[in-house]
């Protein structure tokens, strides 16, 4: 062989990371942590759930790989089709240092998953890691079990990769929409249905219309965002509309396709003219406002028989102050007696708590903020009281969980764990906006492109100006977990592992439901969040107490 091939050959490794331990632009298989990385793409996961793995192959010279998927099988026979697979590759966006929060900026960060189309080559960059993310979606109707096989990597100019595969599935009810088991409630709020303001004008300026001219989204590009989200276990509807979506259907979709649980009807933060203090009161001219405004939504959700799998809802007073209570007795409490089915949200970060008999059903708290005192009596109280959980551009010190682009990718999956904690025990958890996309005051956006064809980097500016026109803070990924690309959505390494975050707050639920402990489950947690600052941010400790919860849960077949 010519002496090029010969040490390009010679240099073709690979190793299998774990899903939770983010490749950074300069790693290979020596760098990462030994324990979070093998030589097989080895997952376990309950029928219908989603698992990850990514696939490192460091390269001295630029060349392409492609992947091919085989069949998996168990020792009696019963197979996995090869269509469960599904492969992206991994981009980078250029994160630049905000004094918004820290640790920030740093450069290339891993975050857009790049679309592979059927049958197409992913380039690898030599000295850039150009990692594989490859998604294995396990059949509702798959029979528990061990199963394994292959996975091809023909990598252009170098040996084919046959790189093992082996896939645990679990004896746990199958993840379906609206299954009998409780689930981990989600308000990730994503404007993706067009809705107009009281003035006709398009809202939502930085959101997807923003890409495309006159604002005019094609039908098949909104759907597969729509479905991008749902598909992702976070139900794309916008918390902050200000009625009912005009067209009704949008909730039939929400709730058969995208499994939502919950519909929102209205923010009424604003309603009247209310400020952060309340201190215009609501008056009788306004509730009959609010109450013929919900009317035709109400009965026609009612009529379609959708307030059986989802309560519709109301949100508003975000996070306003004590002095708004009166306000929230007398709009949430009149919504409430005119729709019995009708449920009200808000944020009240209220260091004493709330009275036992305000007119709220879920209660959402800045999950650092959470008091478990007083969140604890509020649940007792009442049958239909929740409480979710949230974070935002907060907290935003180095110690706390979030999701900005720079934290370690675990951190996304141990908000859900946090929240599962006995002495939590959330009920759902709330993101304000997963689809703003603010640019540089004074600049436009384009689509996400790579900066050229052969290179995992991307020329999307991440730097989110959520407080634009100022133009000296900022927040990388803050407010967007997906990006547009030039077909379409492209989804993000912080959203797949929200969907993992639910599944494993499924567990937990599943766990409890079989009577398992709130000590034992407890400990299980506690291995890797004790408190908002106190966590391990361990992806192999992860993976393998999720393992063993399910080992306890999930019986053998």
């Amino acid at each position: 062989l010519p002496l090029m091939a010969t040490l390009a050959r010679a240099a073709t490794d690979y190793c299998v990371v774990l899903s939770t331990q983010r490749v950074h632009v300069t790693d290979n298989c020596l760098t990462l942590p030994s324990n979070t990385t093998s030589q097989a793409y080895d997952v376990a996961g309950s029928p219908g759930e989603w698992e990850y793995r990514q696939l490192l192959i460091p390269v001295r010279s630029n060349t392409t790989v492609q992947l091919t998927f085989e069949a998996l099988r168990r020792a009696d026979g019963k197979t996995l089709p090869s269509s469960i697979f599904d492969s992206f590759a991994v981009g980078y966006v250029d994160c630049q240092k905000t004094t918004r929060y820290s640790p920030s900026g740093g450069g290339w960060h891993a975050d857009p998953l790049l679309p592979l189309p059927e049958g197409s080559e992913a380039p690898l960059q030599s000295n850039v890691a150009s990692t594989l993310w490859i998604t294995l979606k396990i059949p509702v109707d798959a029979v528990p079990g061990a199963y394994e096989g292959f996975l091809v990597a023909t990598v252009r100019g170098m040996d084919s990769l046959r790189i093992p595969v082996r896939v645990e599935v679990w004896n746990c009810p199958p993840l379906v929409k609206h299954d009998s088991l409780e689930r981990f409630g989600a308000i990730w709020s994503a404007a993706l249905f067009p809705e107009k303001g009281t003035n006709g004008v398009l809202r939502d300026p930085d959101g997807l219309g923003n890409f495309y001219t006159d604002g005019k989204v094609p039908d098949e590009v909104q759907m597969a965002y729509l479905n991008t989200m749902g598909d992702r276990l976070v139900p794309p509807d916008h918390l902050y509309k200000l009625h009912p979506l005009p067209n009704l259907t949008n909730y039939s979709w929400l709730v058969h396709e995208a499994g939502a649980t919950l519909l929102n009807l209205g923010d009424v933060s604003t309603f009247g003219g209310q400020d952060r203090n309340c201190s215009v009161p609501i008056t009788q001219a306004l509730v009959d406002d609010l109450i013929a405004m919900l009317r035709p939504a109400m009965e026609t959700l009612e009529s379609w028989g959708l307030t059986k799998h989802a309560s519709p809802y109301i949100y508003g007073f975000d996070e306003q102050h004590e002095s708004c209570e009166q306000n929230i007795r007398t709009l949430f409490g009149a919504a409430k007696a005119a729709f019995p089915a009708l449920k009200t949200a808000a944020v009240l970060n209220w260091p004493g708590g709330l009275p036992d008999d305000l007119p709220l059903d879920i209660w959402i708290n800045q999950y650092e903020l959470y008091n478990e005192t007083t969140g604890k009596r509020w649940k007792q109280s009442s049958k239909d009281h929740k409480v979710y959980l949230y974070h935002c551009i907060e907290p935003s010190g180095s110690a706390f969980l979030n999701t900005f682009i720079e934290r370690p990718w675990v951190q996304a999956r141990l908000l859900y764990w946090f929240a599962s904690l006995p002495s939590v025990r959330a009920d759902g958890w709330l993101y304000y906006a997963t689809t703003i996309w603010r640019p540089f005051p004074g600049t436009k956006h384009h689509r996400l492109r790579r900066v050229d064809s052969g290179t995992p980097k991307t020329d999307f500016p991440p730097a989110n100006y959520i407080w634009s026109p100022r133009t000296d803070i900022f927040a990388n990924g803050d407010g967007q977990f997906v990006y547009p690309g030039a077909n379409g959505p492209v989804s993000t390494s912080r959203l797949e592992h929200i969907r993992s975050a639910s599944q494993d707050a499924r567990l937990f639920s599943l766990a409890r439901q079989q009577g398992m402990p709130e000590d034992v489950l407890g400990a299980y947690l506690k291995q890797l969040v004790r408190s908002p600052t106190d966590h391990t941010d361990d992806p192999a400790l992860l993976e393998n107490v999720r393992r063993s919860i399910a080992s306890e849960v999930c019986t053998k077949e």
